[in-house]
């Protein structure tokens, strides 16, 4: 019976070492890793709102209670030398293949798009993917303007000034950049009109 109990012993010994290895590693990097994305986050700002040297993260209070629902996670104010210059957002919309989380900035003079980038997604290779292209993210840019919602057509359609021409085979992933850059325009209207910002 001895002889039988030791090799399970032993497993278990080996399993509890790698369990408590595992989570010193965890522990080591998490902070590592934290900054990283937040340094990552930081550098997607400034690419999407280039004019702006600072920006201030909104309180969740000042923006939230304006657009119920929307998928903003987080709201910053751009300004350059202290004006304001515009409004950068992390957004978070359902893609095809899962989340797909957006940084995007809006101009605080006409409320068009400056710029959108994609943090992260789980789009399909080859397709959906193609989301992170600078070819389909300028279309982009100088889009919007108050009271603008802007919507898909599909690729090769006719397009106009509230239109964004999707990725071909992959309309539902064009959506979802659309849908963020949307809840970034209806938030910066809000934010114009009622908000607490300068």
């Amino acid at each position: 019976m001895r002889e039988q109990l030791r090799p399970t012993i032993v497993l278990l010994l080996i399993c509890l070492a790698m369990t408590f290895a595992l989570v010193l590693v965890n522990e080591a990097t998490v902070d590592v890793i934290a900054a990283r994305q937040a340094a990552d986050a930081s550098a997607k700002r400034l690419e999407v709102m280039p004019q702006a040297d600072e920006f201030t993260e909104l309180e969740p209070a000042d923006w939230q209670s304006l657009v119920p629902d929307s998928a903003v996670t987080a709201a910053y104010l751009a300004t350059a030398d202290g004006a304001a210059v515009g409004y950068v957002y992390d957004v978070t919309v359902d893609g095809y293949g899962g989340d797909v989380s957006l940084i995007v900035a809006v101009q605080k003079d006409d409320l068009t798009l400056s710029g959108v980038r994609v943090l992260s997604h789980e789009e399909t290779a080859g397709l959906g993917a193609k989301i992170v292209e600078p070819g389909f993210l300028d279309r982009f840019a100088g889009k919007g303007g108050p009271a603008t919602v802007l919507n898909v057509i599909r690729s090769g359609g006719e397009a106009d000034s509230d239109s964004i021409e999707a990725i071909a085979s992959a309309t539902i992933s064009s959506r979802a950049v659309v849908n963020a850059a949307n809840a970034a325009l209806e938030l910066s209207e809000a934010l114009e009109k009622g908000g607490t910002t300068p």
